[in-house]
């Protein structure tokens, strides 16, 4: 809390990708470093330059014996979502070209929905957008405002809006999970045409969890 994860590589792989390696810090325990390391990659979907396409690998290396224990399947963000506050308008795409609102008080807690495509966005007052998809999630989506700055909201600012989907995963003291979700920037109609693109492509899309030495 109110500490920076340690960053441990970050480059540009070829033209496309940007990537990243960093030592996470646990939520809930002010600057302790988490026993794991994150791996992430961002590129431009192909033939889709509004649409970012980011892999996910987080490697965990706790002591067996910690008194987190055995693998126990937990809800996990995949990803946690967090933009200006400015995006409060949030909206699950039900395919076809059709949107639904949902509405939620600042908070947390946060609100609860569950996007039958896996796809929802926020919107700001002029329209612009900010969608996910993120086909491996299997449970319901946190979403909600932080904060009622909403006019003045900067990057800075703790005023903003959450968007979460959920999966649930049992992550082990070896556990080494991978998954990709989708950004898309734009319009609603161009976001829900690019929905119903990434839906065709990846609707089968299935994370990965092994179990290292």
């Amino acid at each position: 809390m109110h500490s920076w994860a340690r960053v441990t590589k970050f480059g540009k792989d070829g033209e496309r990708r940007l990537f990243a390696a960093t030592v996470p810090k646990l939520w809930d325990m002010a600057d302790e470093e988490a026993e794991a390391l994150m791996h992430q990659a961002c590129e431009f979907e192909s033939g889709m330059p509004n649409v970012v396409v980011v892999r996910n690998r987080l490697v965990c290396n706790r002591d067996e014996n910690d008194a987190w224990g055995k693998a126990v399947p937990r809800h996990q963000e995949l990803p946690a979502c967090y933009f200006t506050r400015q995006f409060d308008d949030f909206q699950i795409y039900d395919g076809n070209s059709k949107w639904r609102t949902v509405t939620q008080k600042p908070g947390p807690p946060w609100g609860r929905t569950n996007p039958k495509f896996k796809a929802m966005a926020c919107f700001n007052g002029e329209g612009q957008g900010i969608g996910i998809y993120s086909p491996t999630a299997d449970a319901h989506w946190n979403f909600g405002p932080v904060g009622g700055n909403k006019d003045k909201a900067s990057a800075t600012d703790s005023s903003c809006v959450h968007l979460a989907p959920i999966g649930t995963v049992p992550l082990g003291s070896k556990s080494v999970l991978e998954y990709r979700y989708w950004i898309v920037c734009a319009s609603k109609a161009e976001i829900g045409n690019r929905f119903e693109q990434l839906r065709q492509q990846y609707k089968n899309e299935k994370l990965q969890l092994t179990e290292g030495e």
